[in-house]
C-alpha cells in the first residue's frame, strides 16, 4: 500500500468507514498526512454518506451509595445496527459546564448552551473533540427556537436564534465572519408562538423548517410551519395540504434529505408524510403507516429514521424499529443502562448526530 501513488491510496480511503479512518491515522504518518489534509473529511463526506453513522445522544445517570454521588455518562446509540451489536451505542466525553441536552446537530456537530448561565454556546464534533465557544448576545439569551445550519456555497456554518416577544426576532451567526448579524424582525399581520420551545429547526436545501402556532385576527391559534431560507433571509409559512390532519399533533422529522410529518392523532396507527421534492411545500404525500399496538408501542414517540427508512419509537427506555415495508416491526431493542444503579435519560427532541472527521471552516478575522 505504501507503494501506491497518493491519488490511489486517497480513493481507497474514500471507500473506508469513519472507524477505519480513525485506526489508520496511527498506522503511519503517510496515513495521518492523507486522512488530515483538510479537503479529504469534505470529499470523503460528499462522497461517503453511506459510510457515515448516525447516532442518537442519551444520558446514563449512576448513583453511587458509597460516595453519595450522582455520575453523568453519555451514551449514543446507532439505531440502524442490531441492538446486540458491540457498535451499537458508545460512550464519549461531554464538555461538563454545557447542558446535557443539545440543541442542535449539523454535519457532525453539535450545538450545546451553557448549563448554568446560558449565556454562551459551543460548537462541538463529538468524534474528534474540535470545539467553538460563541457569546450570546444579552438580547438573544431567551430564545425561543433555534436552527443550526451548513451552507456550501460560502463553506459556512450559520446558527439561528429565534425569539416571538416582538415579530419574530431573527438572530443569525456566522462562525466564517464570527459574528452575530443584526436582529431583524419580520412584521406579519398574525401572531406567532413556538409550538414545542427550544427545538431546533430542520433543514432541507438551505431552508429551516419549525412548527409554530399562527394566530390570526379571528383569535383561533392554528399550527403550521415556519421556513426561513438562510441565503434570503426570508421567512414565509408554509400549510401543507393534507386533508385532517392536526399538525399540532405531528412531530416533524428528517427522512433521508426529506422534512417528514410523523401523524400521531390516531392511537392505532402512526402516519408517516412527505414533503415532495421539487413540487412546492404545500405539496405532501404519504410515505407509511405504522401500527401502535398495546403490546409493542402504547405511547411510543418517534425519534428519528434510520438510513434506510425505518422510523423509530421510543417509549421510555425501549425502542422499536419500524419498516416502510408494509409497515412491518423489524427490531425491539433497549437504552443500555449502568448494571449498578445507573438509568437512561433522554429527550424526545434531541437531535440525531452523524459522525464525521469534519472541522469548522477558520473565521475571516482569526
Amino acid at each position: 500500500m505504501e507503494n501506491l501513488p497518493n491519488e490511489l491510496r486517497t480513493e481507497i480511503l474514500f471507500h473506508l468507514p469513519i472507524k477505519s479512518l480513525v485506526r489508520l491515522k496511527c498506522v503511519s504518518k503517510s496515513w495521518l498526512s492523507l486522512i488530515s489534509n483538510p479537503n479529504f473529511p469534505k470529499l470523503h463526506f460528499q462522497r461517503s454518506p453511506q459510510h457515515y453513522t448516525h447516532r442518537f445522544p442519551y444520558i446514563v445517570v449512576s448513583h453511587h451509595q458509597r460516595m453519595r454521588a450522582i455520575d453523568f455518562r453519555m451514551r449514543a446509540i446507532d439505531f440502524s445496527v442490531s441492538p446486540r451489536d458491540d457498535s451499537a451505542a458508545i460512550s464519549f466525553d461531554y464538555p461538563s459546564d454545557y447542558n446535557e441536552f443539545m440543541l442542535a446537530s449539523c454535519r457532525g456537530f453539535l450545538l450545546l448552551i451553557h448549563k448554568e448561565k446560558r449565556d454562551k454556546l459551543l460548537v462541538w464534533n463529538p468524534l474528534t473533540g474540535e470545539r467553538k465557544q460563541i457569546l450570546l448576545p444579552k438580547t438573544q439569551m431567551n430564545f425561543e427556537l433555534n436552527g443550526f445550519c451548513y451552507d456550501e456555497s460560502t463553506d459556512d456554518y450559520f446558527i439561528v436564534l429565534v425569539s416571538f416577544i416582538v415579530g419574530p426576532a431573527f438572530r443569525i451567526f456566522s462562525i466564517r465572519n464570527n459574528s452575530w448579524n443584526k436582529e431583524f424582525v419580520i412584521n406579519r399581520p398574525e401572531t406567532m408562538a413556538p409550538n414545542n420551545p427550544l427545538v431546533s429547526g430542520l433543514v432541507v436545501n438551505g431552508v429551516i423548517y419549525w412548527k409554530v402556532s399562527f394566530t390570526e385576527e379571528q383569535g383561533i391559534p392554528k399550527v403550521n410551519i415556519l421556513a426561513l431560507d438562510i441565503k434570503t433571509n426570508q421567512v414565509r409559512r408554509v400549510v401543507p395540504n393534507i386533508n385532517d390532519i392536526d399538525l399540532a399533533l405531528c412531530n416533524l422529522r428528517l427522512l433521508g434529505e426529506s422534512l417528514a410529518l410523523v401523524d400521531l392523532a390516531y392511537y392505532e396507527v402512526i402516519t408517516v408524510w412527505v414533503m415532495k421534492e421539487g413540487e412546492g411545500e404545500s405539496s405532501w404525500t404519504k410515505h407509511m403507516s405504522v401500527p401502535r399496538s398495546r403490546e409493542a408501542s402504547p405511547m411510543g414517540s418517534p425519534i428519528c429514521f434510520t438510513k434506510d427508512g425505518q422510523l423509530v419509537t421510543l417509549l421510555c427506555l425501549t425502542f422499536l424499529r419500524w419498516s416502510s415495508q408494509q409497515g412491518k416491526l423489524e427490531e425491539v431493542g433497549k437504552l443500555e443502562e449502568d448494571r449498578t444503579y445507573g438509568y437512561p435519560v433522554y429527550s424526545h427532541y434531541a437531535p440525531v448526530y452523524t459522525e464525521t472527521l469534519l472541522s469548522l471552516p477558520p473565521t475571516q478575522n482569526a
